[in-house]
């Protein structure tokens, strides 16, 4: 959670493509592993989540890094339809410790998500950009640990 000035936060929701549904786990690796990669060479942190059907990405840094980092991530084939839902200035991140981190959604994950004012299904309507930001806040809270694992260590996925 480190502090900065001139940060923004970019939020977006994508379809998986079809193609990376067979084998979901080596692709997000692999997304994982070339966005640790290229976001420590820009300064962006973030987190990605993803279920069965929809990735949900925050990305944080300078504007207009995240910018030309969310194009490039726009153009990826493993996923389709990617739509911003919340882009904004940030006075500090909340994913500092983490260049890119990855989860895919558990049952303890629904149950905070259920738990959360306006009992928000993932990924929230399209329209609820805070509301998305506020639950891969609160996912990277609960998962810390592992999320500093996975940091150091990629295939702890």
């Amino acid at each position: 959670m480190t502090a900065g000035s001139g940060l923004e936060c970019l939020v977006y929701v994508s379809k998986i493509a079809s193609s990376g549904l067979q084998n979901l786990h080596p692709t997000v690796r692999n997304i994982l592993t070339q966005a640790q990669h290229l976001n420590a060479r820009d300064n962006i942190t973030g987190l990605l989540v993803f279920n069965s059907v929809f990735f949900a990405q925050v990305l944080e840094g300078e504007p207009e890094t995240v910018t030309r980092t969310f194009g490039r991530i726009s153009k990826d084939i493993r996923h389709t339809l990617p739509v911003i839902v919340l882009q904004q200035k940030i006075s500090e991140r909340s994913f500092g410790a983490w260049t890119m981190c990855a989860r895919q959604l558990s049952q303890l994950d629904n149950d905070i998500l259920n738990s959360m004012e306006q009992r928000g299904a993932f990924p929230p309507a399209y329209g609820s950009g805070a509301l998305l930001l506020t639950q891969l806040q609160a996912i990277g809270r609960v998962h810390q640990a592992a999320f500093d694992r996975q940091a150091k260590d990629v295939l702890y996925l």
